[in-house]
């Protein structure tokens, strides 16, 4: 690796940054082990293990009521209520905040089923739920307001560092915080009609949201810094310089309320063609409606003026974005049986859905009810600095340096959902059956964070293009428009899939299931929460090229293309329950155990390589890929070895995107085994009784290896292609202790 000086585009002397040039920001966090700690582990990377805690409660009850009224009227009615609450008692950081998690929730259900003839019943379901949960950070450890103990000016509203993040790791914390309090109301109707060989059912349903909110943003109430290596080549020379490539800060303001309403009516017509042959036809048309803000304390950009426009004011619609009436899901199935050993299953179906989207990008979020910041820095503007704190960024009404804005584009939509299968199921004895079948899905429309407002490319070199902000399409429209936080639904995806499963029911206490799947899944988005939280290395949230999105289209970040389990449930030929003679003591304490078992093991999933050196000068809101010049999968490599050969990807040209695709490679494989041993104890009779149970999870403690989203930056050669964390848990064992009576 070689750090460049930013000050001169040439390589350091010896390839070492002289001390004299470390900022005073830099030196001042070294120079605090309370903010930065020494390493207790031997090496230059992950040469630090530090303790966490966490405490959590939870307390859950359920009260149900069941009455049958008459020979025509069936009720039931349920209560459900729990409580979590998580307190963490401390981070691996003194500089990390906790945040304590407050999430009670109610559930509320009734049901009336009412037999109005002897070919009709008619069913009303009526539902209600009550969501609440509060994060808020912490200064467990007690350092205070310490950016001015730092060097970064300025005040802060809460205690803590703000965050200072060096690559794929760092110090501080943003302060992240939110309240959520969310109402639902449900009704649903069905009436069935018998008449001959149909079921017909018809009916609607109606679901009422009412979404209250505070959210500090993703930029947090303490900001944040980012040191990428976009300036020296490497993201910790970056941290030494104050080379800034992006920055920002959020806060909290009153709470919104968001109500929206999703409506549905539909038929159905199950009919029997023969005593063999069942169709299923069935149509939906459904309806959600667009989110209003209950004052109309949200605003959204024109695209086509560049101009704010206010809820409910100027001839604005409240939403500010249309509402979509085409939501028609038609669907099919046939289930024939040739024989009495085979069947015949197929179907095919349309769904839509409309996905709410994070916090973060709702309309709500933007001026003048709401104000976060956020500014990006590279080649064409020079970099940010934290020395001079958030003062560059000044988020107001009418925009301004660092102003963040929220976009929905006006034909924001609900995803559509093609879907098929063919299965074909065998009778192999009296007790084991077969199947295999065939599973696709295409999908379109599907509601996704996209950049409306990306930097383009200049023509002529890169030395010359114009600052980022002034490349920016909305830029002449409105020059105080700069980043934004958009929501689109352009979003493609596929899968195509060959299941088989092999099932036998209790026989001389023995049941099993085993399945496989030999799958292919494609997507060119992987939503607003990706896949595990940078457990594995996926593409960004955002685009790479907004006028090409399908340049990400590929292996989707959950794609495997081998997937195989087996649950098994053995019940343990011993005891007066399982036809044996024991009794007394050896019957009660040996007799009736049953032994379970889940295994599992599938193939690497999808891994994408990226480069944090901003080399395009355009791809802001995504992570940017290298030139790809050879495969790069290092076959044969173990816990300790590079997994990706770093040799065949280069930092593309400046200026430029790289060609290296999505989902090219492939990480470690995964396998897990959970155990339970259970027992009843029959103390009174066979109404009443005990059951213990024993159950481990990954009872052989095996470790799943990850290559997630920071080993695969070939920015970071220390890391690059480098297991550095795990997809499962350690071993879990629990007790189980219930009485039924």
């Amino acid at each position: 690796m070689t750090i460049r000086d930013p000050q001169t585009g040439q390589p350091f002397a010896g390839n070492l940054i002289p001390v004299g040039r470390f900022s005073p920001i830099a030196r001042a966090i070294l120079a605090n082990q309370t903010l930065y700690p020494l390493p207790n582990r031997s090496g230059d990377n992950n040469n630090l293990v530090a303790p966490s805690s966490d405490k959590q409660r939870v307390h859950q009850g359920d009260f149900k009521v069941d009455a049958n009224t008459s020979d025509h009227d069936r009720f039931f009615g349920r209560v459900s209520y729990q409580h979590y609450k998580s307190e963490p008692e401390r981070a691996p950081l003194q500089s990390n905040l906790i945040a304590t998690n407050d999430s009670p929730f109610l559930g509320l259900a009734f049901n009336w089923n009412r037999t109005l003839s002897a070919t009709g019943i008619n069913e009303l379901l009526v539902g209600f739920t009550h969501v609440k949960f509060q994060t808020l950070p912490t200064d467990w450890a007690g350092i205070g307001k310490a950016n001015a103990t730092v060097g970064i000016p300025g005040d802060q509203t809460i205690a803590g560092l703000s965050a200072f993040n060096i690559g794929d790791f760092g110090v501080g914390d943003s302060g992240g915080s939110e309240f959520n309090n969310n109402k639902s109301y449900q009704v649903t109707e069905k009436y069935t009609w018998f008449k001959g060989r149909h079921q017909l059912k018809f009916g609607g349903r109606w679901l009422y949201q009412r979404q209250g909110y505070s959210y500090s943003g993703n930029e947090g109430i303490l900001g944040h810094f980012e040191y990428g290596g976009a300036f020296t080549g490497f993201a910790f020379s970056d941290f030494l310089l104050d080379q800034v490539s992006a920055k920002g800060r959020g806060g909290l303001v009153a709470p919104f309320m968001q109500l929206g309403h999703r409506v549905a009516i539909f038929g159905q017509d199950d009919f029997q063609v023969r005593n063999n042959l069942t169709l299923n036809l069935g149509l939906t048309w459904e309806y959600t409606s667009p989110w209003v803000e209950k004052d109309n304390r949200q605003s959204n950009i024109d695209l086509k003026t560049g101009q704010l426009l206010l809820a409910g004011q100027g001839g604005n619609s409240r939403a500010l974005f249309n509402a979509y009436y085409g939501g028609f899901e038609p669907r099919l199935g046939v289930a024939w049986t040739p024989t009495d050993k085979w069947v015949v299953r197929g179907a095919f179906g349309i769904v839509q859905y409309m996905e709410g989207t994070g916090k973060n990008l709702r309309l709500t979020q933007n001026p003048p009810f709401n104000f976060e910041g956020r500014k990006v820095f590279d080649a064409t503007t020079g970099a940010g600095s934290a020395s001079v704190g958030f003062a560059d960024i000044i988020p107001n009404v009418n925009g301004g340096p660092g102003t963040l804005f929220r976009i929905f584009a006006p034909d924001l939509r609900p995803q559509l959902t093609k879907q098929w299968n063919v299965f074909v199921e065998r009778k192999l004895t009296s007790a084991l059956s077969g199947q295999i079948g065939y599973v696709g899905s295409r999908a379109s429309h599907m509601v996704v964070p996209f950049d409306f407002n990306q930097p383009e490319a200049d023509p002529g070199p890169v030395e010359t293009w114009r600052p980022l902000d002034q490349r920016r399409p909305l830029y002449p429209l409105n020059p105080n428009i700069g980043t934004t936080s958009g929501t689109n639904s352009i979003g493609i995806g596929a899968y195509d899939a060959l299941q088989t499963s092999l099932r036998q029911r209790p026989t001389e206490g023995l049941e099993f299931l085993a399945s496989y799947t030999y799958s292919k899944a494609l997507s060119d988005n992987v939503g607003y929460y990706g896949v595990g939280w940078g457990q594995t290395a996926g593409q960004g949230y955002y685009y790479l090229d907004s006028t090409n999105p399908r340049k990400d289209y590929g292996r989707s970040p959950y794609d495997m293309s081998h997937n195989f389990s087996l649950a098994t449930v053995y019940d343990v030929p011993y005891g007066r329950s399982r036809g044996g003679s024991a009794t007394g003591v050896k019957n009660a304490v040996l007799g009736g155990w049953t032994l379970n078992s889940i295994f599992q093991a599938h193939s690497g999933l999808a891994l994408t390589v990226w480069d944090g050196a901003g080399q395009s000068l355009q791809a802001t809101r995504s992570l940017e890929r290298p030139n790809r010049i050879c495969n790069g999968a290092i076959s044969g490599a173990g816990v300790n070895d590079a997994w990706i050969d770093i040799n065949c990807f280069r930092s593309a040209p400046k200026g430029q995107f790289g060609n290296s695709g999505v989902g090219i490679l492939s990480g470690p494989r995964y396998w897990n085994l959970d155990l339970g041993l259970g027992k009843n104890f029959y103390v009174i009779d066979d109404r009443r009784y005990l059951t213990f149970k024993v159950e481990a999870f990954n009872v052989l403690n095996h470790p799943n290896f990850a290559l997630q989203a920071g080993s695969a930056n070939i920015s970071d050669p220390t890391t690059f292609g480098r297991i550095q964390n795990t997809f499962s848990a350690p071993r879990i064992v629990e007790l189980v202790l219930k009485f039924t009576y």
